[in-house]
């Protein structure tokens, strides 16, 4: 029986989940990541790391705007790292225009009731969208996402 009475079935709690899903360290707290994103730590491909900010960094991160959600300053150096153009055998980088549109256009979405914002805000995460990039004299539009 736990404190409430109720039966004790043996599956993991909520909070023994947690307390193997966190590593506390001097620096900072970090999760389970994505192979795919950047690691911290050791960098082995076996164990990436995901670096969660102290509160200060956070709030830097949103431009000091502590009710806004979006890490700006991360989610821009995001894009511009996972983001390459590559185009007639050559890779080049989406410029920091829009780069910085990219994020403004995911910031400035108007609530227009919940489902709609969503549906809003994943679009633009999971499909991204077409920038004009100027490559060698040339415009094209290509995928940001």
């Amino acid at each position: 029986m736990d404190a409430y009475g109720q039966r004790d079935s043996g599956e993991p709690t909520v909070a023994d989940t947690q307390a193997n899903l966190i590593e506390t360290t001097d620096d900072a707290t970090l999760l389970p990541g994505r192979p795919d994103l950047p690691t911290t730590g050791t960098g082995s491909p076996a164990e990436p790391r995901l670096r969660v900010p102290h509160p200060e960094e956070a709030d830097d991160a949103r431009g000091g705007r502590l009710g806004g959600v979006l890490l700006k300053r991360v989610l821009a150096e995001q894009l511009h790292r996972q983001n390459v153009i590559r185009f007639k055998k050559r890779e080049h980088t989406f410029s920091e225009g829009n780069i910085l549109a990219t994020v403004q256009a995911l910031d400035d979405i108007v609530d227009d009731g919940l489902l709609r914002t969503h549906e809003k805000v994943y679009a633009l995460l999971c499909l991204g969208r077409s920038m004009q990039q100027p490559i060698d004299g040339d415009t094209k539009s290509f995928q940001l996402d």
